[in-house]
């Protein structure tokens, strides 16, 4: 019979007294990680905000993607007389409007220098033939000059209207999506990066259009449409009423461009909400006394270990002692899992689930209780394998009676694991895997440590 080393009242008088110690070193605990409470927020945040961004950068390459390919099917970017083109050459001269105004007023300003020096011979007779022709270089180069200083002041100045500001915008976004997938010594101190390796599709079909445009603006520049032939143009039979101009779709898809571009652009900010007053303040309050368990608990478990080590046999009593390392290590290792695997793999998942068109905002409270319960719960859960041994050393389960019960430990394993983690197929895996693996590891470390043991009896 196993020998009473305490009365009831002693066994009381221990509880209260490890109960004491426990406390002291939970507040001390609170204290230390509220004087660190700022560092510890940002340490439980990482997982957030890393996952928020991946998140967000997801939808927004998918709604981007979505914008392009409404605009393609528009059938905008077709070479005229192309089956299925939207728009002739009449239609993009229409729109490069600007541009045939440019060579009507380089034309025109040329003309008289051109005139004046074809006629230099009939107007001054008596010049020496090369004299003659130097004047007449002299005056086609100034006219050229004169229109040339004209058409650029007169391109700066058209750059600003609404027409020409269409190819200009669609040249900036490609050049925006090239900074974000800059390499950091190359990129653009006012553009955030992490984009590497996700925009390749996109800034070609942006490189596409550019191009497009390109070929278009230089088409009607050497085309010998006059202003006043456009502006008498009029809708050609058949042609829908209803139908839009070349800028009207542009100007449509650059509304949805812009509000993704500026997106883009802002992703590093994973900003987590706050409802009300009291739920920041209470939040950190909750941190910190979290914290303040985790950096006590090797404590507070010495002292539950010592407890339960005083109902037990000599023998025995060193199993505590052996275990309370193992103990230790195997919640920290439990409580690293689930910081760096579960919570960022489940994050992910939950956050990138809906639509791309679906605005992203999440409480602190909520992310902070969810945080906790992952890694304090896996922390326990790494716990598995030594309690299984311990309660095979005492002779309280045998090997043979954890094998008989391994069904009903996994079945217990994915149930426990489906109310502990989100509702989603990936973290209870990530919970209920660990939980089966251990308890398979539970039952081969009990077998050695028996079979040792049988041969030191043996010996």
């Amino acid at each position: 019979m196993r020998e009473v080393r305490m009365t009831f009242g002693e066994h009381l008088e221990e509880l209260r007294r490890r109960i004491l110690c426990s406390l002291i070193y939970v507040f001390v605990g609170v204290v230390l990680a509220l004087i660190y409470e700022k560092q510890l927020m940002d340490i439980t945040l990482q997982p957030h905000q890393r996952a928020f961004r991946k998140a967000q950068k997801t939808k927004l390459v998918e709604r981007l993607n979505n914008q392009l390919q409404d605009l393609d099917e528009k059938m905008i970017f077709l070479e005229p007389g192309t089956p299925g083109a939207r728009f002739t050459s009449r239609d993009w001269e229409l729109f490069y409007l600007g541009e045939v105004q440019r060579k009507n007023v380089i034309t025109e300003l040329s003309e008289p220098f051109e005139s004046f020096a074809g006629g230099l011979g009939e107007t001054l007779p008596s010049l020496p033939p090369g004299e003659r022709a130097q004047f007449e270089e002299a005056y086609r180069r100034q006219g050229a000059l004169l229109a040339e200083r004209v058409a650029r002041h007169f391109a700066t100045v058209n750059e600003f209207l609404p027409v020409p500001e269409i190819p200009r915008r669609f040249r900036k976004y490609e050049d925006n999506l090239r900074a974000l997938v800059a390499s950091p010594e190359e990129r653009n101190d006012l553009l955030l990066g992490g984009w590497e390796g996700s925009l390749k599709s996109e800034i070609g079909r942006f490189g596409k259009y550019n191009q497009f445009l390109s070929d278009r603006r230089e088409a009607v520049r050497s085309s010998p449409v006059t202003v006043e032939e456009l502006q008498q143009q009029e809708t050609p039979a058949g042609a829908a009423a209803a139908d839009l101009a070349v800028e009207d779709y542009l100007l449509e898809a650059l509304q949805g461009f812009d509000e993704i571009m500026g997106d883009m652009q802002k992703t590093e900010e994973s900003r987590i909400m706050v409802i009300s007053y009291l739920e920041q303040f209470y939040t950190h309050l909750k941190v910190a006394f979290i914290f303040g368990l985790l950096l006590t608990f090797p404590f507070v478990l010495n002292e539950a270990w010592k407890f339960i080590g005083v109902g037990l046999y000599d023998s025995e009593q060193r199993y505590v002692k052996l275990f309370l390392p193992f103990s230790l290590g195997l919640f920290a290792t439990g409580a690293f899992f689930g910081y760096i695997v579960l919570i960022p793999v489940a994050l992910t998942f939950l956050a990138q689930w809906g639509g791309a068109d679906i605005q992203m905002a999440f409480t602190l409270g909520d992310y902070i209780g969810l945080f906790f319960t992952l890694t304090l719960v896996l922390g326990l859960v790494f716990q598995t394998p030594l309690i299984m041994v311990f309660l095979n050393r005492v002779g309280i389960v045998s090997v043979e009676g954890f094998g008989k019960s391994r069904r009903m430990a996994i079945m217990i394993g994915f149930v426990l694991s489906a109310f502990l983690t989100p509702p989603d197929p990936f973290s209870l895996l990530l919970m209920a895997a660990p939980l089966v693996l251990l308890y398979e590891v539970g039952i081969l470390v009990c077998r050695l440590l028996n079979l040792g043991k049988k041969k030191e009896a043996l010996g």
